[in-house]
């Protein structure tokens, strides 16, 4: 269950960062509301680009959170930060952590049911990509603190990414002393 937990954790952070900072991006105007919380006034560009989008095989109205998910992850692929073939995996990535939250007994009875390690090695790589891309193209050029300084890509890790390895890590040592 330890496994299962991470799959779905590390599915969140993912979807997180992809819808979260697009809307952060697109959307800059708002006010903090009755519960302090943050809420943004969605801009024009935001509406067409990301919640106004037709994707042909999702139906907007059924399936809001999924229209979302995956307009992001269009928007994503059209700003060269991520490819076709990462939208195949964020959506097999997608699809197995329904699986792992919504039918965990499931998991533990079926034994042609398992965790897919590869998908969840897959989902770290990809929100490391995303994030770095964010930080590259966005947080570095803007911060003076960096003003020029050469900046090696391979060394940029946001705290997101930190927190998912440190997890993971954590997950791998519970999981390798179980098996003594």
């Amino acid at each position: 269950m330890l496994v299962a937990s991470l799959f779905v954790t590390s599915f969140e952070m993912l979807k997180t960062t992809i819808q979260g900072k697009i809307k952060d991006f697109l959307c800059m105007d708002g006010a903090l509301n009755d519960q302090g919380e943050f809420e943004y006034e969605i801009s024009d560009q935001y509406r067409s680009e990301i919640l106004d989008r037709i994707i042909p095989h999702i139906d907007k109205k059924k399936a809001r959170d999924y229209h979302l998910f995956y307009s992001s992850c269009l928007w994503l692929k059209e700003n060269g930060v991520i490819t076709k073939g990462d939208i195949g995996y964020l959506e097999r990535i997608r699809k197995h952590r329904n699986l792992v939250a919504h039918e965990p007994l499931r998991l533990l009875i079926d034994e042609n049911a398992n965790i897919n390690i590869d998908l969840l090695k897959k989902s770290q790589q990809l929100l490391n990509k995303i994030e770095k891309w964010w930080i590259m193209e966005f947080e570095i050029p803007v911060n003076p603190d960096f003003d020029g300084k050469e900046i090696d890509e391979k060394d940029v890790q946001s705290g997101t990414t930190i927190f998912l390895d440190y997890l993971m890590h954590v997950a791998n040592d519970e999981v390798n002393n179980s098996k003594e």
